[in-house]
């Protein structure tokens, strides 16, 4: 763990985001102990301690941060949430004066305009902000918005500030690791006119980015995509984003009654939490409109059974959803120090393989990956489109181990299948998919 270096604190805050975009850390996490703060990047799903600051630096961090977010620098003991975005610009080496040939702009410069009292960020940065259209433009230009989230704790308040790449948000379905079966599949289920389209999986599994990828494949001029989020995580001009303020009365059944006046084609809301939503939702779906969402389940069949114990009624389920998407995230080998071996008996095993039957590798450890053996993340799915021997065993009530086994029937990829074809082709190891399927 680094020590912090001497520099004031605009600086340092600007040095740590600068350097967890280079790792491609998805998390920063600024947390206080009993005499210290440590700083953590979250890389590719694992946090890694980056440095160990002294107690007495806390407040300075957290109040700036709070002045870049718009939150309240004179709470301490309640929770905050806020946003904020830099830009990255990249420029040539001489100009930039610096090796890798880019310069982050945007955080230690407004923090310094802040502070000196300025209208505005400075022109510079509102130069590039006015040519961005998206994820970045034609010369390059990144967005990145950050979600800063502060909590009290009780040896103080704990930060942790998400950053998203805009560039993420628009990557095309091709882009997210499916097979051209499974790619084709889910580009069946937003062919319709209308319907519901969940996606679904654990927290941190990509829910998100796949649904903003359906958006993307939706996107067109002759369509008017709407969505409802609490919070936004991707700010894109193209969509007609709206984010729930439950304090101000913009609540979830106010914005879905308001929301069909706006005459909308597509209607993306963040997350199936409720009964509440649960209907809303399938209800807007069944009139005429695409709905795609996002639901936290363990399971393909768990996503029903978790509509079920909303009480939503079967014959609703059965003939409002079109299908189910489930996702996870596994690291991928690092393609620089990638090597042959063989796993051990456990993970052969668990996957019903024997000794010898198929070639794997794994990355041995490298500068490129920081001595992980791992480099990026892949999406695993299974999907399951419903058809009309599916959607009648919902409305009989068929048990959730019967409608289960009406996939195996039909031979739907499960996300086990789709995991161990990856880890067989290379892309993965045995030991990390077996941490999530």
């Amino acid at each position: 763990m680094a020590e912090q270096k001497t520099m004031n604190t605009e600086d340092f805050i600007a040095s740590v985001f600068e350097q967890a975009v280079a790792e491609r850390a998805s998390d920063v996490h600024f947390e206080p102990m009993v005499s210290s703060m440590r700083v953590r990047f979250r890389v590719d799903g694992i946090l890694e301690d980056r440095y160990n600051l002294p107690a007495y630096q806390l407040e300075s961090i957290i109040n700036s941060v709070k002045v870049l977010a718009s939150l309240d620098i004179t709470a301490h003991e309640v929770p905050q949430d806020g946003h904020f975005e830099f830009y990255q610009v990249p420029v040539a080496s001489k100009e930039a004066g610096s090796g890798n040939g880019e310069e982050h702009l945007g955080i230690g410069a407004r923090l310094k305009a802040v502070f000196a009292k300025a209208d505005s960020v400075p022109s510079i940065v509102k130069e590039r902000q006015d040519n961005v259209s998206g994820g970045s433009n034609k010369k390059g230009t990144r967005v990145l918005d950050v979600r800063v989230s502060i909590y009290p704790s009780i040896n103080g308040e704990v930060l942790v500030a998400r950053i998203l790449d805009r560039s993420d948000a628009v990557m095309s379905l091709n882009d997210l690791g499916m097979t051209p079966e499974t790619l084709a599949t889910v580009k069946n289920l937003i062919s319709y006119d209308s319907g519901l389209v969940v996606i679904t999986g654990p927290a941190g599994s990509g829910k998100t980015t796949t649904l903003y990828s359906i958006l993307q494949e939706l996107k067109s001029q002759e369509k008017n995509i709407m969505t409802i989020e609490d919070p936004v995580e991707f700010h894109l001009e193209w969509l007609r984003q709206s984010e729930l303020k439950i304090e101000r009365g913009f609540t979830f059944i106010r914005a879905m009654r308001s929301i069909l006046r706006q005459d909308p084609d597509v209607i993306m809301i963040g997350e199936i939490r409720d009964q509440e939503a649960a209907e809303h939702a399938i209800s807007v779906s069944l009139i005429g409109h695409i709905v795609g969402t996002t639901m936290h389940s363990n399971s393909m069949i768990g996503t029903v059974a978790r509509f079920v114990d909303m009480n939503i009624e079967r014959s609703m389920i059965a003939y409002a959803i079109n299908g189910i998407i489930s996702r996870r995230l596994v690291r991928k080998v690092c393609p620089s120090c990638v090597v042959e071996y063989e796993p051990d008996d456990e993970h052969l095993n668990h996957f019903g393989l024997s000794r010898g039957s198929h070639k794997f590798v794994r990355g041995q450890g490298c500068e490129n990956c920081r001595h992980t053996g791992y480099l990026g993340r892949i999406g695993i799915f299974e999907v399951l489109e419903f058809d009309g021997e599916f959607r009648s065993l919902i409305v009989a009530k068929a048990p959730m181990s019967e409608l289960e086994a009406y996939t195996v029937k039909v031979g739907m990829k499960t996300l086990k299948d789709d995991a161990l074809a990856k880890a067989i082709a290379g892309i993965t190891t045995l030991e990390e998919i077996s941490k999530v399927v």
